[in-house]
């Protein structure tokens, strides 16, 4: 062995290790083969499955007789149901539950065999969670609160009525014959008409004792319900079959829906049934094995989905249809027929057939289905994953309506109203326009086809997938319907309710949000979307992001299979559901109730006081806002409804509008509750609720004490009046709903653009008006609203500024800034006009001028609902010296604080200008961004610059280049932002050099025509507003559109050009400037003396070692061998001795590198 290494040294380790691998082995094997060791076997337990499967599933969790019988459960609250789980030792909550008799519900599943019982809660992030978390005895002594008892509801009623008389009609002795509980054998007796079988025997029942049952009906609420839903519980009984809406006619139209349906799947049975029997009778299409199978799977769904709607029994069938009572949805629910399939093995074909499906079906409420149950939505249950891919088309046809684009008001487009050339609500002349039409269906069945396996999912993935729909709930009401009205007649506190006992909430579902979608308008607001596409035949969705369907897109036996190319396609289809109830609308005061922090403490306070005026649970009565446009206006007004989410309504909101003291009452006890309790600003004993628990953060005790408190005061001046709240016009500071918006942008803004803490906002009055005084960091401003600028003011065009924005102090040492807040669709047709009233502005030189778009404003507040991309005119085109060194660029334009505002949008833009107002600073970084897009190329090729002259001459002229003193040698820039716009700047590194700002020269092209795509327009008009926010600060800054930028609009000039930065040289630079041959090089001389470089020499001569001049340099830094070279002979001499030689060009690309190895900062 080399150097005496003997082999013992070699085995003795290896036997230390196998000893040790070997101890380790005997513990796992003692451990797996004696502890106690358990798989866990998990299962779901959710108010989606069917009630023999739940039961199936308890008994096997309860008794675990086999390995593969579930020991663990992920429930949700079905469990709370009052289960005997037996020995279930230990229950974890996924989150703190929304109140005591949850949590008590839950918890007490476990223990129920000895009393003993390990509990665990996992406490989020939520304020609700962190509540409980720091004092969980609220949790475990809390009290329980009583339900809600909801009695004087006609839509509730109605369907207990129906309950009623069918319990009276079996309580008489009928025979099983006359009563099935099969719904085939119902639909057969309706497509018979056997009058002698149910449903016709038990409506002759009622028709023929209708009064007797209604009276014995109504006596057992004679004390709890109004008169008025005594009379339309009459209304409802006496209709008779041909009468819609009655009871009779609901059943029987239901009935008759579902018959159309079973017929509809017999006749698609039979038609496949017919195409197999061709294909096996043809040879040649015999060999077509994949579409035979295809054939048969389908055929096999339909006969799965006919075998379930057989088997289902009909009082189940009553209930989902929302005849009978149903206490788990109050509104109608939406089906989903999932259709699962499975190639059978070998083995399983004995009987021919290769495939095997089966049906599964969910419902779930209107509310949730609107989400949840959409084309290419994915729904979840059961261990499943299925993707929605078909509309039944036929239980619910497409419907044509008319939407206001700027109220709330809709109706199908067969009504009388939907032809008048006005909307009948707010008169927007648009509303007869054809692009306010739109083809609409309301959800009631979707279906999903998949195979088994594609259907499975497991723990491979911790995320579902998700689509995002854009949805959007239109209220509205028949004036008819509005019954009383109360206002404080107060031009200052304009504040009032007013009940409307018919309110019909109908909430869209607009498809996918899309940045390439359609602009849509409904109700006042913006959405971009593609809606839904589907085959008009078969109601397919059309897959993934393609714009034609295929053969797969379509169902088996649907008239476009064999042709796609040729598919009739519902293009843009929206999806719906509507219910109508009762409800009180309230209109606010003044501005701070529609705060954040104002609009969810009055809601919080609102929802207490209710609580404790009905003595228990009142969680059916919700909140929602809704606008409408104010008459002769452009703004609009918010109102805050409050809403029974039970159809039809329970009265309750008709109990407090009897008179005004009813609902002050309300107000009165949430007050007294507020003053008394002694927390900081909002607890559970007082305000929050989990109900609440999202905008706790926004939720203050103070604030609504206060909000509580001034309503109070004025309680006493309420009149009632016959005239509605819509008709109350609101005085405001504001010419356009915008302008709000952006005051409320400003209070919600979170200080992030400028790292601090949010800006302070209140009212004031400034100059004799209404204004307001705004404090960003330690900067303070006062805020002019409607101010007229011209002449007097230096501006050349006349405009009116939306806001103006001067210092409060002399500690803010800036001009003031003019806002101006763009809407697209008024703004649109005004461009070219538009930017030059804002040239003209900052031509003054007295104001800064900022202009902000809806997008700008409303990226602050709702986020969620702004495209996520957009243009971005600054980061096109950077050229390769800006991107290697982009932070000593920054540091040499000395704007490195504004490094981070690249990425962001004109309002953060100006809430960082509002915070550090240097103007200096923003000019810098406006020079930095031409530099950043300078094309180098352009310094030595002639040919690029003369093009760009050329092209600037054609939109300006030729006066703008002649002011700006074109040099000889530019960088210049033609930057492509969008099809739409285009940025053609130039940079004069000379001037640069000399933090001279009017080195600098941009033209913001925008070609407005019609034919521009409004999408692209739209996107480039709002980053050309951008852009000249920042380049205003440069004093040759020009804005044109293809419409202005012509020889009849005059260009607006520069009045004053930014002073250049001077130095002021000592008597050796002086002489120095003198010997310089070069007068292009002066300018650099000066920026020498001013970066503090050692002193040339001028003329220095280079010899040879026989002391014959070779070379000379026009200035040389002979300590530092470094020599500025006007010919390339001088440059190659000079190189080949030592010397760093440079020329006068690569002098303008290395002066920083320079500056540093000549002042020691290398």
């Amino acid at each position: 062995m080399p150097n005496g290494l003997h082999i013992t040294d070699i085995i003795f380790p290896y036997k230390i290790l196998s000893a040790v691998f070997l101890a380790v082995y005997k513990i796992y094997r003692n451990l797996y083969r004696k502890g106690e060791v358990h798989r866990i076997v998990a299962a779901e337990h959710t108010g989606l499955l069917t009630r023999p499967n739940r039961e199936r599933l308890e008994q096997r969790f309860i008794e675990h007789q086999r390995r593969c019988d579930p020991n663990l459960i992920s429930a949700t609250s079905t469990l709370e149901l009052g289960i005997n789980i037996g020995d279930l030792s230990t229950v974890l909550l996924c989150s703190v539950p929304p109140a005591v008799s949850s949590f008590q519900q839950r918890i007490g599943r476990a223990g129920r065999r000895d009393g003993n019982a390990l509990v665990g809660i996992v406490a989020n992030g939520k304020p609700h969670d962190l509540h409980f978390y720091a004092d969980p005895m609220r949790m475990v002594n809390g009290n329980v609160e009583a339900a809600g008892c909801y009695l004087d509801a006609s839509a509730i009623l109605q369907r207990q009525l129906t309950a009623f008389c069918l319990d009276t009609w079996v309580a008489t002795g009928i025979t099983r014959q006359e009563f099935s509980p099969s719904l085939s054998d119902v639909l057969n007796a309706i497509e018979r008409s056997s009058l002698d079988r149910f449903p016709y025997n038990w409506l002759s029942y009622i028709k023929s004792h209708q009064g007797e049952l209604l009276e014995t009906f109504l006596r057992l609420f004679e004390d709890t319900i109004t008169d008025q839903t005594c009379t339309e519980i009459r209304t409802f009984m006496e209709k008779g079959e041909q009468d819609e809406g009655g009871l009779r006619w609901q059943i029987l139209n239901r009935l008759e829906g579902v018959r159309q349906e079973r017929t509809r799947l017999s006749s698609q049975i039979k038609n496949i049934s017919g195409k197999i029997k061709k294909y096996k009778e043809n040879p040649v299409a015999l060999q077509d094995e994949e579409h035979l199978a295809e054939l048969e799977r389908e055929r096999m769904g339909f006969r799965s989905l006919m075998k379930e709607l057989n088997k289902k029994h009909i009082l189940n069938f009553l209930t989902d249809e929302g005849l009978l009572p149903n206490y788990a949805f109050p509104e109608a629910g939406v089906t989903l027929r999932s259709i699962l399939w499975r190639q059978k093995q070998p083995a399983e074909q004995s009987s021919g057939k290769k495939y095997e499906t089966f049906t599964l079906t969910y419902e779930r409420p209107g509310a949730l289905a609107i989400r949840e149950l959409v084309p290419s939505g994915v729904f979840y249950a059961e261990g499943r994953k299925v993707k929605i891919d078909q509309i039944d088309l036929k239980l619910s046809e497409p419907e044509d309506w008319r939407i206001c684009r700027s109220c709330n008001y809709a109706i199908q487009a067969i009504e009388p109203e939907a032809s008048t050339k006005a909307c009948p609500r707010c008169s927007d002349a648009m509303w007869s326009d054809q692009g306010q039409l739109r083809r609409m269906l309301r959800l009631r069945q979707v279906m999903a086809t998949t195979s088994d396996k594609g259907s499975r999912f497991g723990d491979d993935s911790e995320d579902r997938n998700s689509s995002f729909f854009q949805r959007h709930l239109l209220v509205d009401f028949d004036p008819a319907y509005r019954e009383k009205t109360f206002l404080v007649k107060e031009q200052d506190f304009p504040f009032g309710f007013e009940y409307i006992s018919q309110t019909t909430f109908r909430e869209i579902n607009l498809g996918e949000s899309l940045a390439n979608g359609d602009s849509v308008s409904l109700a006042g607001r913006q959405f971009t979307t593609h809606g839904f596409k589907v085959c008009r035949s078969c109601g397919k969705v059309m897959r993934g992001k393609v714009d034609k369907f295929t053969a797969k897109d379509h169902m088996i036996n649907c008239q476009w299979r064999d042709k796609p190319e040729q598919t009739k396609a519902i293009d843009v289809l929206y999806l719906y559901r509507e219910f109508r109830s009762e409800a009180i609308r309230f209109l606010m005061p003044d501005e701070k109730f529609w705060t954040p922090q104002g609009l969810h403490s009055f809601i919080a306070a609102l929802q207490l006081g209710l609580k404790r005026k009905f003595g228990g649970k009142v969680d059916h009565l919700q909140t929602l806002i809704s606008e409408e446009p104010q008459p002769n206006s452009s703004l609009r007004k918010s109102f805050l409804y409050l809403y029974d989410g039970i159809p039809g309504g329970t009265g309750y909101l008709r109990q407090l509008i009897r008179d005004p003291d009813s609902l002050g009452d309300v107000f009165n006890q949430a007050l007294a509750v507020l003053r008394s309790c002694g927390c900081d600003d909002g607890c559970y004993s007082c305000l929050f609720a989990y109900r609440n628990s999202f905008d706790q953060d926004q939720t203050s005790r103070k604030w609504a004490r206060d909000l509580l408190g001034t309503i109070a005061k004025r309680w006493p001046q309420l009149e009632e009046t016959s005239e509605g709240l819509s008709a109350i016009r609101l005085n405001s500071n504001f010419e356009s709903e915008l302008e709000r918006r952006f005051i409320e942008a400003i209070r919600q803004y979170s200080g992030k653009a400028y790292g601090g803490a949010a800006p302070q906002l209140r009212n004031d009055i400034i100059n004799g008006r209404a204004g307001y005084y705004l404090k960003v960091g330690d900067r303070a401003w006062i805020i002019e609203t409607q101010v007229p600028l011209g002449p007097s003011d230096g501006v050349d065009i006349p405009s009116r500024a939306d806001f103006v924005l001067r210092p409060a102090s002399t500690r803010v040492d800036s001009q003031p800034i003019v806002i101006f807040t763009d809407g697209w669709e008024y703004h649109k047709d005004r461009i070219g006009e538009d930017l030059q009233q804002r040239l003209a502005i900052i031509r003054s030189s007295q104001v800064h001028c900022w202009s902000l778009t809806w997008d700008d404003v409303a990226a602050q507040l709702e986020p969620a609902k702004v495209a996520p991309t957009r243009l971005d005119g600054l980061t096109c085109q950077l050229n390769d010296k800006f991107l290697q060194g982009q932070i000593q660029v920054y540091q040499q334009y000395q704007c490195t604080d504004l490094q981070s505002l690249e990425q962001l949008n004109s309002f953060e833009w100006l809430m960082n200008y509002l915070a550090q107002p240097d103007a200096a600073q923003w000019q810098r970084w406006a020079m930095l961004r031409t530099f950043a897009q300078a094309n180098p190329a352009s310094l030595k090729d002639a040919n690029l610059n003369q093009q760009w002259s050329e092209q600037i001459q054609a939109r300006l002229g030729t006066e703008p280049l002649d002011y700006w003193e074109l040099p000889e040698k530019f960088l210049s820039a033609s930057v492509l932002v969008s099809s739409a716009l285009n940025v053609r700047s130039a940079v004069d590194l000379m001037r640069h050099r000399q933090t001279d700002s009017a080195g600098s020269f941009v033209l913001l092209a925008l070609n407005d025509a019609p034919s521009a795509e409004t999408a692209i327009l739209k996107a480039s008009w709002n980053e050309t507003l951008r852009l000249l926010n920042l380049y205003q600060f440069l004093p040759h800054v020009y804005a044109c559109t293809l419409a202005s930028g012509s020889a009849s609009t005059p260009v607006l000039l520069p009045k004053l050009t930014a002073p250049a930065a001077t130095v002021i040289p000592d008597p050796p630079w002086q002489e120095l400037e003198e010997l310089v041959l070069e007068e292009a090089l002066l300018p650099m001389v000066a920026q020498m003396q001013q970066a503090h470089w050692p002193l040339p020499e001028a003329g220095y001569e280079l010899t040879n070692p026989q002391g014959t001049v070779v070379a000379i340099a026009e200035l040389a830094w002979s300590s530092h061998r470094i020599a500025l070279v006007l010919t390339a002979g001088d440059h190659a001499l000079f190189s080949s001795n030592d010397w760093l030689a440079i020329s006068p060009e690569e002098l303008f690309d290395t002066f920083d590198i320079l500056s540093a190895k000549l002042t020691g900062d290398a």
